[in-house]
């Protein structure tokens, strides 16, 4: 699939898990899916096994070095699509509360 083939998504990304980690398991790779999107959040390099293996190569920006930051990296279809660049803000909305929204700046494109 190619990026010509792509419709250009809505501005409002609806991707939310129900699931509660308990206070004692680490999260590495939190995958919250609904509709068209998957969202896996990492909390350490360690756990991104998919960048590491080289399946998922960066072709711009870089990962944060912070992980606690409010920062993301996105596919290259989805940056192409909806025309966003290193450096943009995206918001993520929650499906269950669209008070609740997640403001993140793009550092990466792979």
């Amino acid at each position: 699939m190619n990026s010509d083939s792509l419709e250009k998504a809505s501005s409002e990304f609806t991707s939310v898990n129900d699931r509660k980690k308990p206070e004692n398991e680490e999260n590495e790779d939190a995958t919250l899916q609904r509709g068209d999107f998957t969202i896996k959040a990492y909390n350490s390099y360690d756990s991104m096994s998919e960048f590491i293996s080289g399946e998922n190569k960066m072709v711009e920006g870089e990962v944060s070095e912070d992980f606690s930051l409010d920062n993301c990296i996105i596919h290259e279809e989805l940056a192409t699509v909806n025309d966003i660049e290193v450096g943009d803000k995206i918001t993520l909305v929650d499906s269950n509360d669209d008070t609740n929204t997640y403001e993140l700046t793009v550092t990466g494109i792979y």
